[in-house]
């Protein structure tokens, strides 16, 4: 590709017909470029004065020559930033999470620590960090296929939009290694993002079908209406699920698991709690945001990460369902919030507190998860507004839910 970036005196031109009122496409012709270059520079480098915007060709060169100092490899291949990802690497962090959790250093991407890993300059090319490991040719799936059921294309198209709950996705989580026949099933709500696991000794179809209904059966009928898996035989008693928890089961097409995206995610670091998993790919009961918040040492990601943000959240009393939405925001972020939740187990909610005053033991039942994710500089009312908004779409208020107001 030959590409030639604009130079100031380009620029200069640009500033003089943009003044004068010329449209982009007549900019382009006169200056020899394509109208996607002027209109991207414009875009970029614009200036607002006064919430008008205007274009000055010294400033947007100086906006380029600041973005081009960025872009060279070599800026973040310092020996501290590369022991530091070393010793997060060796603790099982994904180039994911190094990447994005907050910490004093300027970190390269996820992408550039992936090709560091693969080049051999990050822990000598050693792949058994990594949670995937690539491409295995050594295990094959023993586990069979199944080939009846009704599809997944013949499920209702409104399950698609997640505007209603009670419809989960279920999955099996084995051990890595192979070396045991337990396993997890695994069920995730897809509005909610709602997610059980539940041990069981063997992948048999019999022991799945009962691990499913003793997890869904404990939730109103209107809370299952729809279960969706793959082929794996451990799903064969398919028929028998749908009679005990009066729903329908579906099943995905072979070899596309992003059909059921919602559970696919939280497997990945279903293994070790101790690292933080990601905003989006976790849901944590009262005991393991307990543990989080008590110890510091152990659990120092998701104390940097959680701190970091403001958020709305999502509690779920898994008794009968009801739902509460909050938010956090402030210096502490998130993590403040939740802990006002783990020391006083209601975070002063008024209908929480009427609950355990009938049920002290109820808050062991209460699970957290994240809804949307803010920026710690954005207003108090703003983040009360996006509340709002929240406790609407998934009617939280009482007496379906658990917000007073």
């Amino acid at each position: 590709m030959n590409y030639r970036h604009l130079s100031i005196e380009e620029r200069s031109c640009i500033r003089k017909y943009y003044v004068d009122g010329l449209s982009y496409r007549e900019i382009a012709r006169l200056i020899g470029r394509n109208v996607s270059t002027v209109s991207r520079e414009i875009r970029r480098n614009c200036t607002h004065m006064y919430d008008i915007p205007t274009y000055y060709p010294h400033t947007a060169q100086k906006k380029y020559l600041l973005r081009r100092s960025y872009c060279h490899r070599g800026m973040f291949r310092s020996q501290e930033i590369i022991d530091y990802i070393e010793e997060k690497l060796r603790a099982t962090w994904s180039p994911e999470q190094i990447a994005c959790t907050p910490c004093e250093l300027k970190m390269p991407s996820w992408r550039t620590i992936y090709r560091w890993i693969y080049e051999k300059y990050l822990v000598k090319g050693n792949l058994k960090v990594l949670r995937r490991k690539g491409k295995s040719h050594g295990v094959k799936e023993t586990r069979g296929k199944y080939s009846k059921g009704k599809s997944i294309r013949k499920r209702d198209k409104s399950v698609y939009s997640r505007q209603e709950a009670g419809h989960w996705e279920a999955d099996t989580v084995v051990s890595g290694q192979g070396k045991s026949k337990a396993c997890f099933a695994t069920l995730a709500e897809r509005k909610t993002r709602f997610y059980i696991a539940v041990k069981m000794p063997d992948r048999r179809a019999e022991t799945m079908e009962n691990a499913i209904v003793a997890a869904l059966s404990a939730f109103p009928p209107q809370l299952v209406k729809t279960i969706t898996c793959d082929r794996g035989t451990e799903f064969a008693n398919w028929r028998r699920i749908e009679e005990r928890l009066h729903c329908e089961v579906y099943f995905t097409d072979p070899y596309c698991a992003w059909q059921k995206g919602t559970n696919e995610k939280p497997i990945v670091t279903i293994h070790d709690k101790r690292v933080f998993s990601g905003y989006e790919d976790f849901v944590l009961t009262y005991d393991e945001l307990r543990e989080i918040v008590k110890d510091p040492t152990a659990y120092e990601s998701w104390h940097a990460a959680l701190s970091s943000v403001n958020a709305v959240y999502l509690i779920v009393d898994r008794e009968n369902g009801r739902q509460y939405v909050g938010s956090a925001y402030g210096k502490g972020g998130l993590l403040e919030r939740w802990a006002h939740y783990v020391d006083s187990l209601h975070g002063g909610n008024k209908l929480m507190k009427e609950l355990l005053c009938s049920y002290p033991e109820r808050y062991t039942h209460f699970q957290f998860s994240i809804l949307q994710l803010l920026p710690k500089t954005v207003k108090p009312e703003d983040v009360i507004h996006t509340e709002t908004l929240w406790k609407k779409k998934l009617l939280s208020y009482e007496p379906i839910g658990m917000n007073a107001n």
